[in-house]
C-alpha cells in the first residue's frame, strides 16, 4: 500500500498583502503531477486547509475544483482530510456526504452521541480493488479540553489515551496484514519550529512515546518544517509553501509505502515554489548599500524580497519607498518588508552608562539620563538632533513649570 502525506496548505493565505492564488493553483498542479506518478492508493491532508476559518469564495470554489479534479483523474484514490486550528470544523466538513460520493472522507469535528466522542467516526478504512488494506485513524484538531479526561489528568496523557482507544477499536477491526496509520494536527514536543511564530512554542505538546507500537506511521500537520519526530514513522509533511521569510527551506508532500503491517520506505517529493522568498543582502548592510544590492537585483525570476538593513543613528521615515524605488519597472519584484538590525558597538560601556541608585539619578541632568539610556538600548551614542530636541522638551517644561508656580 502506498499513501501521499501533505498537510497545510493554508490556501488563501496572502503575502504581505500580496494575493497567492496563482501559487496555490501551481501547487495543485504540481500536485496532479506527483499523484499521476506515484499512483497512491490514499492521499491524506492532515490539517490547515485554509488559512482562514472563513476563506473567500474564490478560494473554496478553488478547492472544491482542484480536488474534484484530482479524484475524477485517479480513479480509486482514496483521500482523507483533516481539520486543523486555522479551518472551520463546520465549513470543513460541511459538503462531506457530497465529497463521499467522489472517494473523499472530511473530519472537521468529533461526532458525539450521548455525550461521548464516536470513535467509530474517525476510524477509516483504505480500500484497494474493493478489499480493505489499512485503516487510518483520522483525528482532526482537537483543542485539549476536547480530549476526555483521564486518571492521570494532563494534555499530553488525554492525547494518549485517546489515540490508544483509537488504535485498540482499529487493531480489533483489521485483519492480518492491514497497517493502522493515526493522523494528528498537533505539536510534537522538540519539534523544529523554524519559521513559526514564536508563541507556538508554548503550545501545549505531546511527546513521541505517545504512540503505538502498533501504528505503522503517524501522519502529522501544524508544523511548517518537514521533518520526523523521533521514530522515522512519526512525521510532519510540512506545509507546501513557505508562509513567511523564515520559512526559507524546502517544502514538500510525503510518499510513504507499507509491507503488511509495517512501514516500508518513506520519502519527499519538494514543491517548487513558484515565487521565491529572498532576503536580501544575506547579512545586514547599510541602507545605501541594500538600495544598491535591490537596483543590481535580476528581475528574471518572480520574488518577494526583504530587505535587510544594518541601522544606525535616526533613519529616513519614507525608507520603504526609497527602497522599493529601486525595483522600478522590475515587475517580477516584490518588496515586503524591511528587517532593520541595530548597529552593535564592537565594546559595549554599558556600566559606565548604568544609573545604579536614586542619589546618583539626582545628580545627573535629564539629558544625561536620557543619552545614557539611549546608548544602552541602541549601543551608539545619541545622535546630536535628537540631543537638541531633547534640550527643548526639557527647556519647555521647565519654563512651564515656574509659570505654575508663579
Amino acid at each position: 500500500m502506498k499513501i501521499l502525506h501533505t498537510s497545510d496548505w493554508h490556501l488563501g493565505q496572502s503575502f504581505y498583502n500580496f494575493n497567492r492564488e496563482e501559487e496555490f493553483r501551481e501547487f495543485f498542479c504540481q500536485l496532479r503531477t506527483i499523484i499521476k506518478k506515484e499512483q497512491p492508493d490514499a492521499m491524506l491532508v492532515s490539517g490547515d486547509i485554509f488559512d482562514v476559518a472563513t476563506p473567500s469564495n474564490a478560494i473554496v470554489t478553488m478547492y472544491n475544483k482542484e480536488l474534484l479534479r484530482i479524484q475524477q483523474e485517479n480513479e480509486g484514490l482514496q483521500t482523507i482530510i483533516t481539520a486543523g486550528n486555522h479551518d472551520s470544523p463546520s465549513r470543513l466538513a460541511s459538503a462531506g456526504i457530497l465529497w463521499k460520493e467522489f472517494g473523499v472522507t472530511v473530519i472537521g469535528t468529533p461526532v458525539r452521541k450521548k455525550g461521548e466522542i464516536d470513535m467509530q467516526q474517525m476510524i477509516v478504512p483504505i480500500y484497494e480493488n474493493g478489499q480493505i488494506s489499512g485503516w487510518v485513524l483520522a483525528v482532526p484538531y482537537m483543542h485539549s479540553s476536547s480530549y476526555p479526561a483521564t486518571e492521570n489528568d494532563c494534555y499530553s496523557e488525554r492525547v494518549r489515551a485517546f489515540y490508544n482507544r483509537l488504535f485498540n477499536i482499529a487493531n480489533e477491526m483489521r485483519t492480518s496484514g492491514q497497517p493502522i496509520i493515526a493522523m494528528g494536527h498537533l505539536t510534537m514536543t522538540n519539534s523544529d519550529l523554524t519559521g513559526h511564530d514564536v508563541a507556538i512554542g508554548a503550545m501545549d505538546s505531546v511527546p513521541v512515546d505517545i504512540w503505538d507500537d502498533g501504528i505503522a506511521y503517524v501522519a502529522l500537520g501544524h508544523i511548517h518544517h518537514a521533518q520526523h519526530i523521533g521514530a522515522d514513522n512519526v512525521r510532519y509533511s510540512g506545509s507546501v509553501l513557505p508562509m513567511s521569510f523564515d520559512e526559507n527551506y524546502p517544502h514538500s508532500v510525503t510518499i510513504v509505502e507499507f509491507e503488511k503491517e509495517r512501514m516500508s520506505t518513506v520519502r519527499k517529493i519538494e514543491i517548487n515554489p513558484p515565487i521565491a522568498i529572498c532576503t536580501i543582502p544575506e547579512k545586514p548592510a547599510p541602507f545605501e548599500e541594500v538600495k544598491e544590492v535591490l537596483s543590481n537585483y535580476p528581475d528574471d525570476k518572480p520574488a518577494y524580497l526583504r530587505a535587510n538593513i544594518l541601522s544606525e543613528g535616526v533613519m529616513p521615515t519614507d525608507m520603504f519607498d526609497e527602497a522599493n524605488s529601486c525595483l522600478k519597472d522590475k515587475t517580477k519584484l516584490r518588496l515586503c518588508r524591511l528587517l532593520q538590525v541595530r548597529k552593535q558597538q564592537e565594546t559595549p560601556e554599558e556600566d559606565g552608562n548604568m544609573i545604579h541608585s536614586l542619589d546618583e539619578l539626582r545628580k545627573i541632568s535629564p539629558i544625561e539620563v536620557a543619552k545614557r539610556s539611549y546608548k544602552i538600548k541602541r549601543q551608539e551614542e545619541m545622535p546630536e538632533e535628537l540631543i537638541e530636541c531633547m534640550k527643548e522638551a526639557v527647556e519647555e517644561g521647565a519654563t512651564e513649570t515656574k509659570e505654575d508656580e508663579q
